[in-house]
């Protein structure tokens, strides 16, 4: 491991731009003043992965010869990027996500045979893996992952590294917000194991509280856990011959744990959890009701009180690395982070205007809830415009919603539409792998590939906002996150305008056009100008 570390570390392929240089002295700076926090905001294609390698390289060598290193993505896409291109990291993901070739099966179920059996593979992929990212120098997860052995289970963490690189590090926050928030309804009880005798029994406990928490958390220790925990009891003995009894129970116990987490959580810091009561209604093809039942959602607000707990005192160093890190204040204050011990750093794109044009088209209308109707209509033509203009060119178009992407699938041209590929949550991977791989010049379409997507070159030399990405305005949750914070709304919008944005243009020889047909862009820059970069507002051209 060692030897193939100095190695790679001779930069035998990579020869650090200057911007990449500045980061890294930058960083060596401020370990040299004591800093704890090095907060990095740089325009995508920077390469931000380079320059913490070599920052690895220098602590190494010169720091502590024995250090140990932890590194972050936000999703299993970026995870991938990271394997493929330095493949001396040790990339740990779910055991879900590995072959047992002995058992015909990804590895968590395989682990689950084992244990029926009272046997083990001899060759175990994710042990493998998972041996290697807990002995590694540099060991790389996800979010999701990370979070599971921090918050839910950190007897199981076995590494003790000095330094902790977070990667699109302004989703870290909210991601840990996430995690420790919980969703209840009968199917999610299904699928953890109860039968309906017991739903039933919980079933009068998923209502409506109207904000009560206190009453909802007394409810779920009093009469809701009981009866997960007995629910548990009567599986686990039969856990020990039925391997979909093994799975539920398995799924039952980390339900009661995040639950046990929560009611602490919560009890810490009342203010910091909304409760949110929904209706969910089912229908089939033919638009006829088959199924209604109550939902209820238990979230955190803020995630800050959380990461100096799990996650900041457990290191002695952190890299915080955005390419929307906009503001050294707001970064700090969202992500509870004393700005005394912090230091931060922001630069400009080194690619030329030029090959990065921003083009505006103002009089199309606002894409808001209630003109979206009126406003498609006069969108459609243009988009339709667009992708003729780069008919032989792949692209992305940002639809900012689910409904917004049904839209354009259903209303477009047939030419246009055959071009299209709609990615949804469950077959993203899939698609993303498709059009990256088809000769054809296709174009994506979706409301959820701001982040994360690397569409370098060919990959995309077109991009067009249909809608500009606000904030929910129908979630408990965000609107308390406005009242409790003013500037954070205009903030996290400009940041996923500005993620979108590089999703094209990935170093200085690229070029990609962008198109924004939102007219609500003129008033995101009007209230929020000072969180703009000026190297995206140079970008900029009004189309009338």
């Amino acid at each position: 491991m060692l030897k193939f570390h100095i190695t790679y570390m001779k930069f035998k392929h990579y020869t650090l731009r200057e911007d990449q240089v500045k980061l890294f002295n930058f960083t060596v700076d401020s370990l040299k003043e004591n800093k704890k926090f090095i907060i990095i905001d740089a325009p995508p294609g920077i390469g931000k992965s380079i320059y913490a390698m070599s920052f690895i390289d220098w602590y190494h060598k010169n720091y502590d010869s024995m250090a140990t290193f932890d590194m972050l993505t936000d999703s299993k896409i970026l995870q991938e990027q990271y394997t493929k291109e330095f493949p001396e990291i040790n990339s740990l993901w779910s055991k879900q996500s590995y072959t047992c070739e002995e058992h015909n099966t990804d590895c968590g179920t395989g682990t689950d045979w084992c244990k029926l059996q009272g046997s083990e593979c001899a060759f175990c992929p994710y042990k493998i893996a998972k041996y290697n990212f807990e002995n590694g120098m540099i060991s790389l997860t996800n979010y999701h992952l990370f979070f599971t052995y921090r918050v839910l289970v950190p007897e199981m963490w076995k590494r003790t590294s000095r330094v902790l690189i977070i990667d699109e590090g302004h989703k870290f926050e909210n991601v840990l917000g996430d995690f420790v928030s919980l969703k209840l309804n009968k199917n999610i009880l299904s699928r953890n194991g109860l039968t309906e005798f017991e739903i039933a029994e919980i079933t009068p406990y998923i209502k409506n509280y109207e904000d009560d928490l206190d009453e909802f958390v007394d409810n779920m220790k009093k009469y809701v856990l009981p009866i997960m925990t007995n629910a548990a009891k009567l599986l686990k003995s039969a856990a020990t011959i039925d391997i979909k009894m093994l799975n539920k129970y398995n799924s039952l116990t980390n339900l009661i744990s995040k639950f046990n987490n929560i009611i602490q959580e919560y009890n810490k810091n009342k203010e910091n959890w909304t409760i949110t009561h929904d209706t969910i209604k089912k229908y089939n093809k033919n638009k006829q009701l088959t199924d209604n039942y109550d939902e209820v959602t238990i979230e955190a607000v803020w995630g800050t009180d959380y990461l100096n707990e799990y996650i900041y005192s457990k290191y002695d160093t952190i890299i915080m690395m955005s390419a929307t890190f906009l503001n050294k204040e707001l970064t700090c204050s969202i992500n509870g982070i004393d700005p005394n011990k912090a230091s931060y750093i922001s630069l400009n794109s080194p690619f030329p205007v030029e090959n990065r044009p921003i083009y505006f088209f103002s009089q199309l209308g606002k894409q808001t809830y209630k003109t979206k109707d009126m406003v498609f209509k006069n969108q459609l033509p243009v988009l339709e415009k667009i992708i003729k203009k780069h008919k032989t060119e792949k692209g992305i178009i940002h639809s900012g919603s689910y409904e917004l992407q049904k839209w354009v699938m259903e209303q477009s041209s047939t030419k246009f539409y055959e071009r299209l590929i709609a990615p949804e949550t469950e077959n993203r991977m899939a698609l993303l792998n498709q059009h990256i791989n088809s000769e054809e010049p296709t174009v994506l379409i979706s409301p959820s590939m701001s982040e994360g997507v690397d569409l370098k070159e060919d990959l995309s030399r077109h991009q067009t906002i249909i809608k500009i990405p606000y904030p929910n305005l129908s979630s408990k949750k965000v609107k308390k996150r406005m009242d409790t914070n003013k500037e954070w709304y205009g903030y996290a919008t400009v940041q996923t305008i500005i993620q979108a944005y590089g999703r094209s243009i990935r170093s200085d020889e690229d070029y990609a056009a962008t198109y924004i047909l939102d007219g609500c862009f003129a008033d995101l820059i009007k209230w929020n100008r000072k969180f703009f970069p000026k190297w995206v507002l140079s970008a900029v051209e009004t189309v009338d």
